[in-house]
């Protein structure tokens, strides 16, 4: 069975709408949670945190402060994602916003995924799965919008 336009787009926004709370839940992981140093992270530097600290001293906290920006700026990206979402989701959207969506699905999760490949993280698998929804995402989003004349509605996003 074909799915129809409007099932696409539907598609296309909850996995997009799914990136966006992921990159929230990251964030909160980032800013709350998360150590200084992963056991990956002390594999690739040859070294315990106990160890690095004693070698550069206030690395700890440094590391810490660095992480909650990162974390904001996760929290930001999900929240801003999470509302272009839900904004396209009520109003007729052009091929613009559509391209500012899949830019900031490509430099956050898609970069982030690839960048632990080239880390050999021990999560790269799993930061497949959010990378891969973006981008199914913007292809859903993408074949709903393409040559299709949108129903009359007054607003236009961009």
């Amino acid at each position: 069975m074909l799915m129809t336009r409007v099932r696409v787009q539907r598609v296309g926004l909850g996995l997009l709408g799914l990136c966006a709370g992921y990159q929230l839940l990251m964030g909160v992981y980032f800013v709350l949670l998360r150590p200084p140093l992963l056991p990956e992270d002390e594999r690739a530097i040859g070294m315990t945190l106990g160890e690095a600290e004693r070698n550069l001293p206030g690395l700890t906290v440094w590391l810490d402060r660095v992480f909650t920006v990162l974390g904001g700026q996760a929290i930001a990206v999900g929240l801003l994602a999470g509302f272009v979402v839900w904004i396209i989701a009520r109003v007729r959207f052009s091929k613009l916003a559509l391209s500012v969506l899949a830019g900031s699905g490509f430099f956050s999760v898609v970069l982030m995924s690839s960048v632990n490949f080239l880390l050999r993280s021990d999560f790269r698998w799993a930061l497949v799965a959010p990378a891969g929804a973006w981008l199914l995402g913007i292809v859903a989003l993408s074949l709903s919008h393409h040559g299709s004349e949108q129903p009359p509605i007054e607003r236009t996003f961009f």
